[in-house]
């Protein structure tokens, strides 16, 4: 073959090839600098060995090459590349071939720093032969491992095939083709410092729920959001934390969370928190604020740093959505200053007055209750915001007030005034729960009893409900002005209709802060016109005289009807005189003890005694607690009787004995009073304090 037949020389090919490939690669590392990208350059002497028919043309020539990388992904990047080889000939001559092109190069990870690469290109070349030029196209594959040493410096070693083209006469044939030995070393300008490094971890576009201020602290340990991090590293990262701040309503930046580990091409859903402070309670209208994403990692040895800024939707402070109907515990503001103030005035306003032997619970309730009818409080529905609307859809927002806002209105919707209601036995230290039945929700307290208990009260336990084995009295708030007893049966009808259904809902207000916290409104005690105290004491006397009345009347007819059947049977005669005793009608109560203690009816003589305890007449007690004994020597209440008045008179040694007495006979009726067996005379006496008003009326 001659070579100068197959050489059709183009002038200055080669320099303009050269200064084409120069152009290039100052403009995408300039590009690249500014953005602190990882585009990096490699010089990589190579050896070509001919095969083929250039083996009977060509001995082993040698070369180098220059190329630069633009990455597209973590596994891909376009290249770029100007190499210049030398072939010697047969004839003791040589060829030179200058091939600029470009392709696609491919990296993918070993173990680190390993990581094997492969490209493929094509472009156009230039020939020198015996001063001859001409220009083909010519294509080529290489293959590598690369060694990382730094970030900015690697190694690599790989083979290579060229295949130079040429033609003549229309005929196209290989000028040279042969396989390359080489050795690289690649530098990245752009990773000479951490600062002008361009992270490659993507942070996708984010999720944002809207911000309810209400739960602003719910949002510590609960996402409002989420965002996806895709590690497009050329490798595994470290450390990766992600930070969320908004600025106006943050005191600093909060950690959502931290990736020890991310491998290359990995995606991973991370959950978005954030430490609100109180002073998002400040919005009143919905409102956009700044919200940034801040995520650091290391990729090799190098710190980097990506962030995100975008716009969050925060609610006003009013704002709640019923997708889970225990959220309104965060408005039951039991520590708001002027909650404190009603509650505690209607409390100390109403504690001496009528009998106190109604449930201690049910009592507060109703004075509340009454003390909220004499302010003024209605129940006005909002058509804009209805419970009964905006329930029926997880996603409405509605508009819910908070307890300082409805005393000062006077007048909310069903869980305006539930809120209110429940956040005013709250601070009282009665616990509170919401009901809900279709479209409505109310509230309900605990008696702090069993129902068996409620039940031997109040003779029927219908009107409760059971739960955690706790009597719970179901209350109607919206009829807030009327009559507490009409909004107690009202709340427990309307409950049984919807339990019997299986549409009725329990949410104790505990329980749900702990999910839920109650978060504060009013930070100063807001200027009240409240009703005066003689006026509350009054209203309450009348409510709770009314509620006696209307309480033991059905009891009483019955058990009159049935002594009088049993011809003045003691126990019922007992029993009888337990339901007056029970409500504080000790005059009732005495007259048919003393009928049923003439039978020599054990627990009837222990009620008179009970009677005259109350009365502090504890000499008299301890004889009539003394001859109950003497009747039924097995009856514990006897025991327990005599171990309580011996203490209070400072028979100590006599007391110990009858209460262990009564333990060995009754020991979960003896629990309460063990301050009996105190070694501390003066602890016992603190602790009875408060429990010597109440006695165990014998009723079997």
């Amino acid at each position: 073959m001659s070579h100068r037949r197959i050489l059709n020389g183009i002038p200055h090919v080669m320099g303009a090839a050269t200064a084409l490939l120069v152009c290039v690669f100052l403009s995408v590392n300039t590009d690249l600098s500014a953005e602190g990208s990882s585009a990096g350059v490699t010089v990589t002497p190579l050896i070509s060995f001919p095969v083929g028919q250039s083996a009977d043309l060509f001995n082993v020539g040698y070369g180098a090459r220059l190329s630069g990388e633009f990455p597209l992904s973590a596994s891909l990047a376009l290249d770029a590349g100007l190499q210049y080889s030398v072939h010697p000939t047969l004839a003791q001559t040589n060829l030179s071939l200058i091939a600029l092109g470009g392709g696609i190069s491919t990296s993918l990870p070993i173990v680190q720093p390993l990581s094997f690469e492969a490209s493929v290109d094509a472009g156009v070349y230039a020939g020198l032969y015996e001063q001859q030029f001409t220009a083909n196209p010519f294509a080529s594959g290489h293959a590598r491992l690369r060694v990382a040493f730094s970030p900015s410096v690697s190694f690599s070693g790989g083979v290579g095939y060229d295949y130079f083209l040429t033609s003549s006469n229309g005929v196209v044939s290989a000028l040279y083709n042969g396989f390359q030995a080489t050795i690289g070393l690649q530098f990245q300008p752009g990773l000479s410092t951490p600062s002008q490094r361009s992270p490659k971890l993507q942070i996708q576009d984010p999720f944002y729920r809207p911000v309810f201020p209400v739960f602003f602290k719910y949002y510590d340990k609960n996402a409002f959001g989420k965002v996806t991090l895709k590690n497009l590293e050329s490798g595994p990262i470290s450390n990766v934390k992600v930070t969320v701040l908004v600025d106006q309503y943050m005191a600093g930046p909060r950690v959502s969370l931290i990736i020890p580990d991310m491998k290359q091409g990995e995606s991973i859903d991370v959950p978005l928190t954030a430490l609100f402070t109180d002073s998002v309670l400040s919005i009143t209208e919905p409102t956009s604020v700044s919200i940034k994403l801040n995520v650091s990692y290391t990729a090799g040895d190098t710190p980097l740093v990506a962030t995100r800024n975008d716009t969050l939707r925060v609610l006003d402070r009013n704002a709640l959505t019923w997708d889970d109907d225990r959220k309104v515990a965060s408005f039951v503001t039991s520590r708001d200053p002027t909650v404190l103030q009603f509650a505690r005035q209607v409390s100390s306003a109403t504690r001496e007055v009528g009998t106190t032997e109604v449930n201690e619970n049910l009592r507060s309730a109703m004075a509340i209750f009454t003390a909220l009818n004499l302010y003024g409080v209605d129940y006005a529905i909002d058509p804009k915001s209805s419970y009964a609307d905006l329930s029926q859809s997880a996603a409405s927002i509605d508009y819910v007030q908070f307890p300082v806002q409805t005393l000062q209105f006077k007048a909310g919707d069903c869980d305006d005034l539930s809120v209110l209601y429940a956040s005013l036995l709250e601070a009282i230290g009665i616990e509170s729960a919401f009901l809900t039945v279709p479209g409505h929700i109310y509230t309900a307290f605990s008696l702090g009893t069993s129902m068996a208990d409620a039940a031997r009260v109040f003779g029927k336990n219908t009107d409760f409900i059971e739960h955690d084995g706790k009597a719970w009295l179901p209350v109607e708030i919206t009829l807030v002005n009327r009559d507490f007893l009409q909004a107690w049966s009202t709340g427990a009808r309307e409950w049984r209709e919807a339990d019997l259904a299986g549409k009725a809902a329990f949410y104790r207000v505990r329980t749900a802060w702990q999910t839920y916290e109650p978060t504060g409104f009013s930070s100063t005690i807001q200027a009240l016109k409240l009703p005066e105290d003689q006026k509350i004491a009054v209203a309450y006397r009348d409510r709770l005289t009314q509620f006696v009345e209307r309480q033991i009347g059905p009891q009483v007819e019955e058990l009159k009807s049935r002594i009088t059947a049993s011809g003045g049977n003691a126990r019922l005669v007992n029993k009888l005189g337990t339901v007056y005793a029970r409500f504080g009608m000790y005059d009732k109560a005495l007259a048919e003890f003393k009928v049923a203690a003439a039978q020599n009816y054990a627990q009837a003589v222990i009620n008179i005694g009970n009677i005259e305890f109350l009365n502090n007449d504890f000499k008299q007690a301890l004889a009539t607690y003394t001859r109950a004994q003497r009747i039924d020597p097995t009856e514990p209440l006897a025991a327990l009787a005599i171990a309580r008045t011996e203490y209070e008179i400072g028979s100590y040694a006599d007391a110990q004995t009858q209460y262990r007495k009564a333990v060995a006979m009754a020991p979960e009726l003896s629990a309460p009073f063990s301050y009996i067996v105190s070694e501390s005379k003066e602890i016992g006496r603190a602790s009875d304090t408060s429990g010597r008003a109440s006695v165990s009326w014998g009723d079997r």
